[in-house]
């Protein structure tokens, strides 16, 4: 079997300063003809990648050192969070008005605050200025799940006492008035006589 002997041009060397630490070192000629950039080792040679610049945050405007910027990765945000903050809603490059009709005839939307709720719960909620409570929830009048006109939509509630005592739904009655803003007012009543209405 015919030995392999390379050419006596592949074995010259020629010391040469590594770029990064300036180290000298042995390198082969024809290492040298390929490139300009010498490195005595490969951590060196990563570490060189490592340029970090005084960039700004794109979001909250705060100072930070980051990489040098890719074409993949331009290094706009201090963190993931701020990337995430500023992609979101009307930013994110797949946003499309906002609304999202599902299979079940009902519109989602996304607002800044929420990430995909209900029109119809959102818009009720902006009409009587508060979140809707357990239990809560709108009703569509005329039964059209998309058609969310203020005029269409009621408040309706499904909680219910526990226990079928007159007592206790007396008490539950109370309590579910004033959740809802009644006031009560204090009367008196003897057993077998109910209160005038």
């Amino acid at each position: 079997m015919r030995k392999y002997v390379k050419h006596p041009r592949a074995l010259l060397r020629t010391i040469v300063p590594c770029k990064r630490c300036g180290k000298m070192f042995q390198k082969a000629n024809s290492e040298i003809r390929k490139s300009s950039n010498h490195f005595c080792s490969s951590k060196c040679w990563g570490l060189s990648k490592i340029i970090k610049e005084a960039k700004t945050c794109k979001q909250c405007g705060k100072e930070f050192k980051a990489y040098s910027p890719t074409p993949r990765n331009p290094w706009l945000f201090c963190s993931r969070s701020c990337s995430t903050t500023f992609h979101s809603g009307e930013n994110h490059p797949k946003f499309k008005g906002g609304t999202c009709h599902a299979k079940n005839g009902y519109v989602y939307i996304s607002t800044a605050k929420n990430n995909g709720v209900f029109f119809h719960r959102y818009l009720f909620e902006e009409k009587i200025g508060r979140k809707l409570r357990e239990g809560e929830f709108i009703h569509h009048v005329n039964g059209i799940r998309h058609d969310n006109r203020i005029e269409n939509l009621e408040l309706w509630d499904k909680t219910h006492p526990q226990g079928q005592r007159v007592e206790d739904k007396i008490i539950w009655a109370k309590e579910f008035l004033e959740h809802h803003g009644y006031q009560m007012q204090q009367q008196q009543v003897t057993q077998g006589q109910p209160p005038a209405i």
